[in-house]
């Protein structure tokens, strides 16, 4: 995760206390986050519904499967 700002930029109590704000509000949703990645594991993709925002992941996800067959097919 990452975060930028345009302001106080010579402010290292700033950047600290912004730091650990972030930090904390992603710890918050780590239980969450991680039982969520364990029930898509192994979960097939290929029924989803597209939205742009998902776009990438999803062609990657297309891409590795289809690179995954041919290694298969090959082999």
């Amino acid at each position: 995760w990452a975060y930028v700002r345009n302001f106080a930029l010579d402010d290292t109590q700033m950047t600290e206390t912004l730091h650990k704000g972030a930090k904390a509000t992603f710890e918050e949703d780590v239980v969450m986050i991680e039982a969520q990645q364990q029930r898509l594991d192994g979960l097939s993709f290929k029924g989803l519904i597209d939205i742009n925002a998902d776009n990438p992941p999803l062609q990657m996800r297309r891409i590795m499967d289809e690179l995954i067959a041919s290694e298969n097919t090959s082999a």
